[in-house]
């Protein structure tokens, strides 16, 4: 499923597909635990996607973006993940919009 531009754009040769996971799993959907892995890694990355986005209110430069990813962290766990450290309600409201699926108990 890969074409030739998108080979091209991403130098490592992946290309992300939003089916792989289902297709993985259809594959070898026997080994145990398989599931629940694939679930906590799509947690891990929205939890990796809310911090980036929380992190742009901070600074537009990588090296402010860096020093407030230090101050705010997160945990996944296969129920969703928490976030650690000094976020406004309003800042978490504007992630959820810019990450769907992110911060759905709050």
């Amino acid at each position: 499923m890969t074409n030739a531009a998108s080979v091209e754009e991403n130098p490592g040769g992946f290309v992300p597909d939003a089916r792989q996971d289902a297709d993985f799993l259809r594959e070898l959907g026997f080994v145990p635990g398989l599931k629940e892995i694939l679930m906590l890694r799509q947690v891990h990355a929205l939890e990796h996607a809310t911090v980036w986005v929380l992190s742009e209110g901070a600074g537009s430069s990588d090296s402010v973006r860096t020093a407030d990813n230090q101050l705010l962290g997160g945990m996944s766990t296969e129920r969703g993940f928490y976030l650690y450290g000094d976020v406004a309600t309003a800042d978490l409201q504007r992630g959820q919009r810019r990450v769907p699926g992110a911060c759905m108990g709050l």
